[in-house]
């Protein structure tokens, strides 16, 4: 590594805070995607619970539509 930004770091920068939040979002996304297969079990309990939840479904829904950054 010679300590220069990836490619990655540097759409992100230049993108402003509607960059910053898809890059947050899909950075959540991913980790709790590629959690260990220990944790997925309880990972998976978590999110049929959330589901429950009307206003984590709207939030869910809105952040991944973008229409939050409207």
């Amino acid at each position: 590594m010679s300590g220069l930004p990836g490619r990655t770091e540097v759409l992100v920068v230049g993108a402003g805070p509607v960059g910053l939040a898809v890059a947050a979002l899909a950075h959540r996304l991913t980790r709790m995607a590629t959690a260990p297969s220990a944790v997925r079990p309880l990972r998976n309990l978590a999110l049929r619970l959330l589901a429950l939840v009307p206003a984590f479904r709207r939030r869910l829904v809105e952040q991944l539509s973008g229409i939050g950054h409207r």
